[in-house]
Order: structure tokens, then sequence, then C-alpha cells
């Protein structure tokens, strides 16, 4: 349950520009999906696999962590609350 963050070099070619990698399981898998949508300048790539990206709701056994706790910190580390507002076109 961890996330792994490539940043690297970023290589600028004449077409291509390579930037990181973030990947991560479970937990893993929210973290690298957050900072990857919150920081689109630094990563290229995604992949998360069989993660959690709402701590808010419950879920099966999984309760809301943060016990109905809400501010704009959670908003913003909360991919599927911040994406469907984002109006800025460079990070769409």
């Amino acid at each position: 349950d961890i996330a792994h963050v490539g940043l690297g070099r970023r290589l600028h070619l004449p077409d291509q520009i390579v930037g990181g990698i973030a990947h991560g399981c479970s937990l893993g898998a929210y973290q690298a999906a957050n900072i990857a949508f919150r920081h689109p300048d630094l990563f290229q790539k995604m992949v998360a696999f069989s993660g959690r990206y709402d701590l808010t709701l419950n879920v099966e056994s999984f309760n809301d962590l943060f016990n109905g706790y809400y501010d704009e910190n959670i908003y913003f580390h909360t991919p599927t609350h911040f994406l469907p507002n984002l109006e800025c076109p460079w990070r769409l």
C-alpha cells in the first residue's frame, strides 16, 4: 500500500516531453492519483490499481475515514471532488 513516484529527469526532445510516472496499489493508488492529478506539470503518466479515490465515503466495511469532517484540505486531496470542478483548459 505504497505509492511510488518516479520523477527522474525530464527529457526535452523536439516532439516529445517525458515526465514522471506516479503509480501505486490500494492506498498507494489513491496517493498516486492524488499527486498526479494535483501536479500535472510533473507527471505525464499514472498507474493506479484497485484504489479508493474518495476517503469520505462509506464503502462496504470501510467507513468514512474522516468521520464526517470536511474542509478545503480534504476537498483538494480527493480527486473525485476537485476534478469535476476544474475549469482550467491547460489542466484538462
